[in-house]
């Protein structure tokens, strides 16, 4: 009678599968499934933490399907669906978590946050206040009630939540720090200095309790800093001068934009001549106006005669302003107008160096001023 045992050579192959299909089986019955919940939502807390709502969800969402019964992972997916913009998403979930855990304070202060954002403080207000009375004994409830109403201006109702919050808990160092804030919005500073201390010796780990201590101690102490920069000026003159001064006169001014040439001007152009203020209309004659140049749709406002003009890079040089023996008589630099040729001079007339002295009619044809200049 043949052996029922396995050969020696597939004994080892088929106990190493067995093993294999064992641990899956072994690790689903241990509750490996929140240890993956743990690694999702530690995942996306970094996410979150980094700004990214998107992938943060995601990852929420893979813990709280892991691990279904976490209140903490459904308020982390209704907080990453509120900074996402879905708002209704994200109440269903916040209820969803109190549903879990109807003593979830993360839930129920980010579920009254989310509904005054939008508004709904009286719903907020509800919510808060049927916690606080279905749950007394829980000293959370009190103080989400109380800084809602602090942050409502209703001073004297969140006094009387915190004090039914401190007959819960004697020692809670929210609800004593909160109780502060109240004392010293009222002016009451001595008991807000109290509440305070009281506050850091239940829990010294809190920074703005300490920092609203130091500022009820010292109201108008200046801080080390601001000393130092009080009294350097005192032992250098150089710090005694305003720094910069120039830059406290000059007024930044805005360079007007060149319109182009086929953009009519909204104001209209400013025309020499015009009216000084306060002179009425009509009481000096406007300048002439000259046909608009080529390549322009705006006619360009002329000067009248014997009035000097800016000489600009690129314009024609007035004619009484230069050598007469250096003026151009042929055509300008386009688009601007021509200057038409002057009459020949005498014989004999050495104008080489300078303005001639002689008077006469060729001469005084140069003398006059031109209107038809145009400045570019």
């Amino acid at each position: 009678m043949k052996s029922a045992l396995l050969p020696e050579t597939l004994r080892r192959p088929v106990l190493v599968l067995a093993v294999l299909a064992w641990v899956p089986i072994t690790s689903t019955m241990s509750g490996c499934s929140p240890m993956n919940g743990y690694v999702m939502n530690e995942s996306g807390k970094a996410f979150y933490e980094r700004g990214n709502y998107t992938f943060a969800r995601r990852e929420f969402e893979r813990a709280l399907i892991d691990d279904p019964y976490n209140s903490d992972y459904a308020y982390n997916v209704a907080s990453a669906m509120q900074k996402q913009g879905d708002l209704i998403s994200a109440e269903k979930m916040y209820l969803h978590a109190l549903n879990l855990d109807p003593s979830h304070q993360p839930s129920y202060h980010g579920l009254a946050g989310m509904l005054v954002e939008e508004g709904r403080t009286a719903e907020a207000h509800d919510l808060l206040q049927t916690w606080a009375q279905t749950q007394p004994y829980m000293p959370e409830a009190h103080v989400e009630l109380a800084a809602l109403q602090q942050k409502t201006g209703d001073l004297a109702g969140a006094e009387q939540s915190l004090r039914q919050a401190l007959a819960v808990h004697p020692h809670h160092p929210k609800a004593t720090a909160h109780l502060a804030s109240v004392y010293q919005k009222s002016g009451r500073v001595a008991d807000a200095a109290q509440m305070y201390q009281r506050s850091l010796a239940a829990n010294p780990y809190q920074p703005d309790v300490q920092s609203q201590l130091a500022g009820l101690n010292s109201p108008n102490v200046p801080s080390p800093a601001m000393r130092m920069a009080q009294v350097m000026p005192q032992h250098d003159p150089t710090l005694a001068k305003p720094p910069y001064p120039h830059m406290a006169q000059r007024v930044p001014t805005v360079q007007p934009m060149m319109q182009p040439a086929t953009m009519p001007m909204m104001q209209p152009a400013p025309t020499y001549g015009a009216a000084p203020y306060g002179t009425p209309a009509g009481s000096v004659p406007a300048a002439p106006m000259t046909a608009p140049a080529p390549g322009r749709d705006v006619p360009v406002p002329m000067p009248p005669a014997g009035t000097p003009q800016p000489i600009e890079l690129g314009s024609p040089v007035p004619v009484s302003w230069a050598d007469p023996a250096h003026v151009p008589s042929g055509p300008m630099m386009s688009p601007g107008p021509l200057l038409a040729p002057g009459p020949e001079l005498p014989a004999g007339v050495d104008v080489s160096s300078g303005p001639a002295t002689q008077s006469g009619p060729a001469l005084e044809a140069y003398s006059q001023p031109v209107p038809a200049v145009t400045a570019f």
